[in-house]
């Protein structure tokens, strides 16, 4: 892809765009929208850019578009699932996020004011050679496309558009083997669901013990009390003045007012 991109980096804003803008011409056919086999609102990412499932179903169309004149017609759904359409639409989304993320890394960027600019130059949303906004409006929602998705595309082509001008027009083996790596890099990751089942410990008499030692203190019930309790009818007790004078003696300290 790189070399692709030094050869024809002039004409690779114009693919990027007719890639974006290709929605029109596929609405207008009725094509309408299309059942992929990966779900939620983003299909994959690539370091910090993110492949939406919009941003497939479009690559997709234009893809079908192209295998279906290629075909003269004779080119359907079928034949489209058997030729593996949407893993061809997938692995070029995922080259270009390849070469984005390189941009930002470079500190490149597109602002709203680009965006703006290149989405009036389209002749699809002008009146009388003037950017129509209500035209704008209208095209992308008789397609089912979101003003903000929109957008997103042209900021995407725009910005592949300043990558590629950093390119030079030829590249030695040298910088080949040295900027290949750098888009190619990423992490393996290996899984292995384990249950209890699968999990089989081998622990010794002596380790069991040494960590019940260390851990007793967290096995212990919580602190339980019992209370007796002996009811004394005063009804029934006889106490001579004597037995009472002796007890105020002991407990006069008791009684005082405070």
């Amino acid at each position: 892809m790189i070399g692709w991109m030094q050869k024809n980096k002039k004409y690779l804003v114009i693919t990027i765009w007719v890639s974006t803008i290709a929605f029109i011409g596929a609405g207008m056919f009725g094509w309408g929208h299309y059942s992929f086999s990966v779900g939620g609102d983003n299909v994959a990412k690539v370091g910090q850019i993110k492949i939406t499932r919009v941003e497939l179903e479009h690559e997709y169309r234009r893809f079908y578009e192209i295998y279906a004149q290629a075909f003269g017609g004779d080119f359907d759904q079928e034949k489209a699932r058997s030729m593996g359409i949407e893993k061809q639409s997938l692995e070029l989304l995922i080259n270009q996020a390849l070469f984005k993320n390189f941009a930002l890394d470079l500190g490149l960027r597109i602002n709203d004011a680009e965006v703006i600019d290149e989405i009036a130059k389209s002749e699809s949303f002008q009146t009388n050679g003037v950017f129509d906004e209500k035209l704008y409006k209208r095209v992308l929602q008789d397609n089912h496309f979101r003003p903000k998705d929109f957008e997103a595309n042209v900021r995407s082509a725009l910005l592949m558009q300043k990558i590629s001008a950093l390119f030079p027009d030829t590249v030695t083996p040298l910088e080949m083997s040295a900027i290949t790596p750098m888009l190619r890099i990423q992490d393996r990751l290996e899984i292995e669901i384990m249950d209890s089942n699968s999990i089989k410990p081998n622990i010794s008499e002596t380790e069991l013990k040494g960590y019940w030692e260390t851990n007793r203190e967290q096995y212990k019930k919580p602190a339980e009390y019992k209370i007796r309790t002996i009811f004394v009818d005063s009804n029934k007790e006889t106490f001579s003045p004597d037995e009472l004078q002796e007890q105020y003696n002991q407990n006069k300290s008791l009684y005082l007012d405070e």
